[in-house]
């Protein structure tokens, strides 16, 4: 009798299972971390697009996760969805307003786009959230640099390398923007130069006509 009611607990389990495929703990909904385990796996054994649709479905679980979030757009970004990528950072922002992880996420992926000028806006928005994170100010001293702002970047890298002075990368920031500066206030001078000596031409002497009917 008792194995009788052992049967009736165990068989509909046994039928479940072999109807899944998957065992009775895959009839269980999985965690967004265990996906989000999964699709790293998959990432790691070069099945990128395995890897996202894993991804997708544990951002669908969990909407406010950061990591599976930002991991996401990692792999669009892989795959060159740049669009889909952005996409992913503006819907964490609206949903995590306050976070400033998602402004310097979104910021990364504007940088990488070679949209500096937006990317050090969604910067500035980290920093104004807070708290500090040294990669946010590393990020907007390269923002202005590579958007060819070097005054700008020179008086940013300036200001943080006397805040922070052991950041090594605020130094060689520094120090980098330092050397762009000399070396395009070297090229004005010389371009100056060479306006001069072509509104100037070349020098020519004044030589006497000469005259046939003198003696």
């Amino acid at each position: 009798m008792a194995m009788r009611k052992s049967f009736l607990i165990v068989g509909p389990v046994l039928i479940l299972a072999a109807l899944t495929g998957r065992g009775y703990l895959g009839a269980v909904r999985e965690s967004p971390q265990h996906r989000y385990q999964r699709a790293e796996a998959l990432y790691h054994q070069g099945k990128l697009d395995l890897a996202i649709d894993e991804m997708q479905r544990a951002l669908r679980d969990d909407p406010r996760q950061v990591e599976i979030r930002d991991a996401l757009g990692t792999l669009y970004q892989m795959q060159g969805r740049m669009d889909d990528e952005i996409k992913v950072y503006e819907q964490g922002i609206r949903l995590m307003p306050n976070d400033p992880r998602m402004y310097y996420a979104l910021g990364m992926a504007r940088y990488a786009g070679k949209r500096y000028d937006d990317a050090a806006e969604q910067v500035l928005k980290c920093l104004r959230i807070g708290p500090y994170d040294p990669q946010y100010t590393h990020l907007l001293g390269m923002c202005y640099e590579r958007s060819g702002k070097l005054a700008e970047a020179y008086a940013f890298w300036n200001a943080n390398a006397r805040d922070y002075p052991e950041d090594e990368v605020t130094r060689r920031g520094l120090r980098r923007v330092q050397r762009k500066l000399a070396s395009k206030q070297v090229a004005g001078i010389k371009a100056s130069l060479n306006q001069t000596a072509t509104r100037s031409g070349p020098s020519s002497k004044l030589t006497p006509a000469k005259n046939s009917d003198r003696p």
